[in-house]
């Protein structure tokens, strides 16, 4: 499967605040990429948590 230039780019972007906390990510998901674009952003995000 070939991923397109957007793509690429939105996994570079979130390699960074990965281990943030959600909000903080969440934040800086919606400032990155989302500034020079026209289009809706939408956010499912989820991190899962370790068997206690």
């Amino acid at each position: 499967m070939r991923q397109t230039e957007a793509v690429v780019r939105l996994r570079r972007h979130t390699a960074a605040p990965a281990e943030e906390p959600l909000d903080v990510f969440c934040d800086e998901l919606l400032i990155g990429p989302g500034t020079d674009s026209a289009d809706d952003i939408a956010l499912l995000v989820a991190r899962p948590v370790p068997p206690s």
